[in-house]
């Protein structure tokens, strides 16, 4: 299955975390290469392209180093750049996800970077609780594991 998508067009960034999972768990790593390569290709990161990144991170075995440790590398230059854009953004929920996920999982540094999600959560936590999305269910979610690692 894996393989039929391998340099297809249904081969995308938003399906890599999966891939990274099946690939994990079922073959032996195998297309790590791959999965690294559509990353390392982008230009420029939307916001769900850096929560594809994050998950996609999460679900790879750190035992091959060199595909982990280069998209730790790709992650933590891209939300360099994604949060001179902060508050203002209209991708603020995903890169606020993706930088308390990064925060949680040890990809960023928390003393660093974890008020920057927090700004984010901040700013959310007082919307309509009425009308909250997927996304903001995962930024709390994120949000009550940093602090409770934290404390």
């Amino acid at each position: 299955m894996i393989e039929a998508l391998a340099g297809s067009r249904a081969w995308t960034l938003d399906f890599m975390p999966f891939v990274t999972a099946y690939e994990t768990r079922y073959k032996r790593k195998e297309h790590y290469n791959e999965i690294a390569a559509l990353f390392r290709k982008e230009e420029q990161f939307t916001g769900s392209g850096l929560v594809a990144l994050i998950e996609t991170i999460g679900q790879m075995s750190e035992e091959i180093y060199e595909y982990y440790r280069e998209l730790k590398d790709l992650f933590k230059t891209a939300v360099r750049e994604k949060i001179k854009e902060l508050p203002d953004s209209p991708e603020a929920l995903e890169i606020g996800y993706s930088i308390l996920k990064a925060c949680n999982t040890g990809v960023l540094q928390r003393e660093r970077y974890s008020g920057f999600g927090e700004l984010i959560w901040k700013e959310i936590d007082s919307n309509d609780k009425d009308t909250c999305t997927g996304l903001q269910e995962m930024i709390k979610a994120q949000y009550t594991i940093l602090k409770k690692q934290e404390g």
